[in-house]
């Protein structure tokens, strides 16, 4: 005789949440369709996205809510999308303020994965400046760029695959295979960005975006913050701080994000 299936009080919670009606009765019809249907998961930047794609593969319903070609740091959603949210069982931000509109949203702190929650973050002074016309942004505080250094990103995907196997604990034996293989990679590729860094350890190095200061320090190398707009023309005064730059170190290296 088969064993009486159990379910633990984490999985049961949303199917509970979805199955009661309007006037707050469990209803039958409504509970069978939570139990058949896999868990709603939502990201908010592609960072968190990647990890949900690669850890849950089909055992949830995923997919990520900011647009295509949009700026994580300085897209805000409308109220709808707000809203909307709120249904979902678990939402996975990479955190460290990348998703700035998260702080002053009403989302369920719940079900809000933060996944570089506990991370030791580096910091960025206080700058403001464009991306390609999207508008001037402000960076200041914490550096949100946690996910370019390989090992920082496998602890959120251990982050991430903790959630997911509380969400759907059915499927945990293959989420966890899932996270070897993509701790696998990124070993892989911490290996490959050391042995890269390296080699610049005659150089001086500046680079006109924030995020690469995560990587260079991994290697000890100090960094100059230029922040230059890629899609803009060179104007003063980010020019004349490129120029100094220039003109002050035997062997400058500049490091350069694409629009």
């Amino acid at each position: 005789q088969s064993p009486v299936p159990v379910i633990d009080a984490a999985t049961l919670a949303p199917i509970v949440r979805k199955a009661i009606d309007d006037q707050g009765q469990l209803d039958d019809a409504k509970v069978k369709k939570a139990l058949d249907a896999r868990p709603v998961v939502r990201s908010l930047s592609f960072p968190a996205a990647y990890l949900v794609e690669r850890l849950a593969g089909s055992s949830v319903d995923h997919a990520c809510v900011l647009p295509a070609g949009q700026d994580p740091s300085s897209w805000t959603p409308d109220g709808a999308l707000v809203a909307g949210l709120t249904d979902a069982d678990l939402l996975v931000a990479n955190g460290a303020g990348y998703e700035a509109w998260t702080e002053r949203a009403a989302l369920p702190q719940s079900r809000l994965l933060l996944s570089a929650a506990g991370l030791d973050l580096l910091t960025v002074p206080r700058t403001e400046h464009e991306h390609g016309g999207s508008g001037a942004h402000l960076h200041e505080g914490t550096n949100p760029h946690t996910w370019l250094d390989p090992d920082r990103y496998a602890a959120q995907a251990r982050a991430v695959a903790a959630a997911l196997m509380t969400l759907v604990p059915v499927k945990a034996p293959e989420i966890e295979a899932r996270l070897g293989e993509l701790a696998v990679e990124l070993d892989g590729l911490a290996a490959t960005w050391d042995e890269l860094l390296g080699v610049l350890n005659e150089h001086q190095i500046a680079g006109n975006d924030v995020a690469w200061a995560y990587l260079l320090e991994r290697a000890k190398l100090p960094f100059t913050l230029i922040l230059l707009d890629p899609a803009a023309p060179l104007e003063a005064p980010p020019a004349e701080a490129f120029r100094a730059f220039v003109g002050a170190h035997p062997s400058p290296l500049m490091l350069w994000t694409a629009a």
